[in-house]
């Protein structure tokens, strides 16, 4: 059993507070569903509308590398991510008090304002990225790190379902900017709630913190290279890489629902609600499944509730099979959350931990990119959305194969 650090209760209800608010936040106007259609519905372009889902993630990616050298100096990491969390959640503010407050605003100036948000706080949120991996790593054990990110996802799914109902009334209430403002300015609510949360967390401070050496931004991406030499390490980035299929789906599934069944816009909340259940269930699985046989087989069953999704997105015609389908996307968003977030944490070495993290990171910027213009190029084809979904099953199932060629690195590590 793993040594539990100072103060591990109180913070562990701390992270779920803070996660499960922050992630539920956002939920009101959901990236797979939600924005979506609001980027559509404003006269946006399908490359735009392909990048809705996976925007905040990109940008949140970007960003660690330009910091991972700095933050790997740091005796404490609590205040390097209280100031980047003010940044996090300004965007969703300041764009719901614009469309809120100035309901006439062109359709194209407010579909950019509305892809802002989720960009903006993923880049600050990237700033912070390593230093909370490291937060995370030093207030939470290795065997309670599944269940806590489980119970931060499911309570952020919890929100999400109220959401779902939410986003429907208000939409049929309030038709156009007017109902997206007030959609951000709910999600604004609960990411200061959340900011509040991660300002009670006490982290330990170590009492012989050596820092590293002092290295430059340049020279530190020169040397990470040396980080990945065993096989087994790119065969996890490669894995890692194609884990992101589901993303080539994803943003066009509640387009296609909506045209396929003839429902009006505000059916996407009904949608939001039924991804957040099977979103659940992915959480609950994850955190009891990553606990008792670790992260490598929450992310392989992601990836075949991947290769499900897009079996069901090519067969779907009914209300039923499409309310399937978003349960599913739901139980493999969330599971491959948790399982990747854990196993990469799992995977890194300790010493440089920031600037494998950061690396990591970056390398799932270029698959999230890859997989936006993967999805553009399918949606726009004669096949369409058909393609869309063929491609997130072949490459789900590659990923998939991959993983289960690497060992579990925590039960390894315990025989």
């Amino acid at each position: 059993m793993n040594e539990r650090p100072p103060h591990f209760r109180w913070n562990y209800v701390a992270h779920c507070i803070d996660g499960g608010l922050y992630m539920g936040a956002v939920e009101f106007v959901g990236a797979s569903t939600v924005l979506p259609a609001m980027i559509a519905g404003l006269g946006g372009k399908p490359w735009l509308i392909s990048l809705m889902p996976m925007l905040m993630w990109m940008g949140a990616m970007a960003t660690p590398v330009l910091s991972a050298h700095r933050i790997e100096r740091l005796r404490v990491f609590c205040p390097w991510v209280a100031v980047a969390g003010i940044f996090m959640r300004l965007p969703y503010l300041v764009v719901g008090v614009v469309l809120f407050g100035w309901p006439d605003t062109p359709g194209q100036v407010a579909a950019w304002l509305v892809a802002s948000a989720p960009l903006f706080m993923g880049l600050s949120c990237g700033i912070a990225m390593t230093a909370w991996q490291q937060l995370f790593a030093r207030t939470i054990p290795a065997d309670r790190r599944s269940s806590m990110l489980a119970v931060r996802y499911a309570s952020a799914n919890l929100i999400g379902l109220v959401a779902g109902y939410v986003v429907k009334q208000t939409l049929e209430a309030h038709p156009g900017l007017a109902g997206y403002g007030r959609l951000f300015l709910y999600s604004s609510v609960l990411l200061w709630l959340s900011y509040a949360a991660f300002l009670s967390i006490r982290e330990p401070v170590p009492a012989d913190h050596s820092p590293e050496p002092h290295v430059g931004l340049l020279r530190n991406l020169a040397s990470a290279s040396a980080l990945f030499a065993q096989p087994v390490m790119r065969r996890f980035i490669l894995a890692m890489l194609l884990a992101n299929a589901l993303f080539i789906t994803a943003p066009f599934m509640a387009l296609h629902a909506c045209k396929v069944l003839e429902r009006p816009e505000s059916f996407v909340g009904v949608l939001l609600s039924v991804q957040m259940a099977g979103a659940i269930v992915g959480n609950i699985f994850a955190g009891w499944g990553g606990d008792r046989w670790g992260a490598r087989s929450v992310v392989l069953s992601s990836q075949i509730s991947a290769v499900v999704v897009g079996v069901l997105a090519l067969l779907a015609h009914t209300q039923p099979m499409f309310f399937l389908a978003f349960f599913c996307m739901g139980f493999a968003v969330f599971a491959r959350h948790v399982g990747a977030h854990t196993l990469t944490l799992d995977f890194c070495p300790e010493q440089r931990r920031s600037t494998f993290l950061a690396v990591v990171g970056f390398s799932q910027l270029l698959s999230l990119l890859g997989a936006s213009a993967l999805a553009t190029f399918a949606w726009q084809s004669p096949a369409g959305f058909s393609l869309n979904a063929s491609l997130t099953i072949g490459i789900a199932a590659v990923s998939f194969a991959l993983f289960a060629t690497i060992d579990e690195p925590r039960l390894a590590g315990d025989r």
